[in-house]
């Protein structure tokens, strides 16, 4: 009866699983785009951001001015003036500069929606990992559990073997001592968990703290197509294409810097009335010209071409980084999936049948109990590491989500 009870407990209750409040992954990540103070701030820099392309495009606004002149001393009413002068001025950039201001505001508002798009990738990607930590640490919780469980009816039995004389009083001391050391880590990583708690609370800008339900994870047969991630990768990178919106400012203000040897018209109507006498009309065009082009002009059209240069070797410093990235991401992705299903299919099933055993001869006195506890911690420790690898591969998978996009991810998986 012993014997059946140790192999139910120790084998069949790894299924156990802790009960915890429904914040589902998906609920989580609508909150965290809703709510996150660093997604908010990034989405109103980019929305205000937009809201001032046009004004780039237009002229500035003209001047209407009125002046009286000649008013007789000592009064000060303008209808006293004897000369009253009406002006209209509107200044006129060269037309192609109104284009380039335009195109590198535009182009700043394309910079910053990337921004906005990778730091609402980041915190889903931070929350996801935060998740699939919860995950690893309730797996381990239930390990621990039934891990407990499984020692504390070993102490019964090795009490009773012992008050019979059949065994050691050292036996029941060390499963007191292992007992006491498996109670004190299951304290602690309970406290590991309530970090990670935390850490969702922060990402959600939550003040409502309660237990959250880490995703059932389903394992399944699958690898990342590199060459496919790589080439998605290079085209949806939020820094890629932030970085390549910033090029294409720094060309628009080159060319605003070369075109600053242009000339600007200033245009001016003025209309002039002198008491009962006819009045006048008149036209008056004015323009700009780089007479101290040596330094300004050319100090302008230094900086900005240098500034075009730097940007354009900037896109190809972050495509190689993306590429890298992706190939890292893809070979950990691939292995951990390997590994995982080794340990799910092969490792795991395989030392189950030897916990059996074990108990079993220690039931009858013919196994140490040094034999069982080594037995005991090797399979312990062999389902801690599956679930560690599976948190690291969904983990892995978050990160190459942030890289190419939620959207993309199933072009890139080959079951």
């Amino acid at each position: 009866m012993i014997k059946k009870l140790l192999i139910l407990l120790f084998v069949l209750n790894l299924s156990a699983s802790i009960a915890y409040a429904d914040w589902t992954l998906p609920e989580v990540v609508g909150m965290a785009k809703n709510n996150n103070p660093e997604i908010l701030a990034a989405k109103n820099r980019w929305q205000s951001s937009r809201a001032e392309v046009a004004k780039n495009y237009f002229l500035v606004d003209p001047k209407f001015g009125i002046e009286y002149e000649k008013i007789p001393s000592p009064s000060f009413s303008p209808t006293n003036a004897t000369m009253k002068k009406l002006t209209f001025s509107q200044d006129i950039p060269f037309p192609a500069k109104l284009y380039y201001e335009g195109l590198a505001a535009s182009s700043r508002a394309d910079m910053y929606y990337q921004q906005y798009i990778g730091t609402e990738r980041v915190i889903i990607k931070d929350l996801k990992k935060a998740y699939y930590n919860i995950y690893k640490i309730d797996k381990m919780i239930d390990l621990l559990k039934v891990d407990i469980g499984f020692l504390r009816q070993i102490f019964e039995v090795s009490k009773s073997n012992y008050i019979i004389g059949k065994r050691r009083q050292s036996d029941v001391i060390k499963i007191q001592v292992e007992l006491s050391k498996m109670e004190n880590e299951l304290t602690n990583i309970r406290n590991e968990r309530f970090v990670f708690q935390k850490q969702i609370y922060l990402l959600l800008n939550s003040t409502q703290e309660v237990d959250i339900a880490a995703p059932d994870i389903k394992l399944i047969d699958f690898m990342i197509d590199y060459v496919k991630a790589r080439d998605i990768a290079i085209n949806n990178s939020t820094r890629i294409l932030e970085e390549k919106a910033a090029e294409n400012e720094a060309s628009a203000m080159k060319s605003l810097g070369y075109l600053s040897y242009a000339p600007d018209i200033m245009a001016k109507f003025k209309k002039q009335e002198f008491g009962d006498m006819p009045g006048s009309r008149d036209i008056m065009l004015e323009a700009t010209i780089p007479l101290w082009f040596p330094i300004r002009q050319r100090s302008i059209v230094s900086s900005s071409s240098l500034q075009y240069e730097f940007q354009k070797a900037k896109v190809d410093y972050v495509k190689n980084q993306v590429a890298f990235d992706s190939k890292d991401l893809t070979t950990n992705i691939n292995n951990l999936s390997r590994t995982s299903r080794l340990y799910k299919n092969n490792f795991i099933p395989s030392y189950s049948g030897l916990i059996a055993s074990s108990i079993a001869g220690y039931s009858s006195g013919k196994v140490d109990f040094i034999d069982i506890l080594d037995s005991q911690r090797s399979y312990v420790q062999l389902n801690t590491e599956y679930y560690n690898y599976v948190a690291q591969l969904y983990t892995k998978l978050a990160e190459l989500e942030e890289i190419i996009g939620e959207n993309a991810m199933n072009e890139v998986i080959v079951k």
